[in-house]
Parts: C-alpha cells; sequence; structure tokens
C-alpha cells in the first residue's frame, strides 16, 4: 500500500518547499509531476497542487510552503479498524465478499 496524491500536481518533499511566499516565490528542484488518485514517489512527503504553480523556463514555481502530507491521502486513511473496507458481489455466484481489517495490538 502507498500514499496517494488527492490532486494533480507536484510530488515535493515539504522542508525543501520552506520559504516560499508570494513576494519570494520559490523554483522546485526536486520534484515528481502526480495526478490525482497516482502514488506517491519516494521520498515526497507532500503535493502542491499544480493550480498553485506556474512554469517559468521550464522549471515549475511556487509562492506558499508545502507542509508534510498536504493534499495526500495517506495509507489506510479511508479504512477504520474493524470496519468494511469493500463489499462487492462477486460475478455470476451472487455472494457478498466483505473484506475486514486485522485488529492490531
Amino acid at each position: 500500500m502507498a500514499d496517494i496524491a488527492k490532486f494533480d500536481g507536484y510530488a515535493v518533499k515539504s522542508g525543501e518547499t520552506r520559504g516560499a511566499q508570494d513576494q519570494r516565490p520559490l523554483p522546485l528542484a526536486g520534484y515528481a509531476r502526480v495526478n490525482t488518485g497516482e502514488v506517491l514517489p519516494r521520498p515526497f512527503d507532500a503535493v502542491v497542487m499544480i493550480e498553485d504553480t506556474w512554469d517559468e523556463g521550464g522549471i515549475p514555481r511556487i509562492r506558499k510552503s508545502a507542509a508534510p502530507g498536504q493534499n495526500i491521502r495517506r495509507t489506510g486513511e479511508d479504512v477504520r479498524a474493524g470496519g468494511n473496507s469493500s463489499s462487492r458481489r462477486a460475478t455470476g455466484s451472487g455472494r457478498s465478499i466483505s473484506v475486514r481489517s486485522r485488529p492490531t495490538g
């Protein structure tokens, strides 16, 4: 399982975006272009939405620092302990299949 991008944009290391401001835009140095639903490549920990960037000379620039976890869905975030993570009908059999998370601790 992996973290997923919530929006189209640039996967970044949040710490490398510190200092980006309206009056002092920051060019992105290390980044990966990602689309909504795409697995976040390692070692990136945040996504800057494409709408919050602009391109200058082939280099994306930002005006606001990214926070760790920004615009990503963490692994398991959409599943709660003891709940169903999936409930589907098996094709042709008429039986329901239910997958449950294993209790931890």
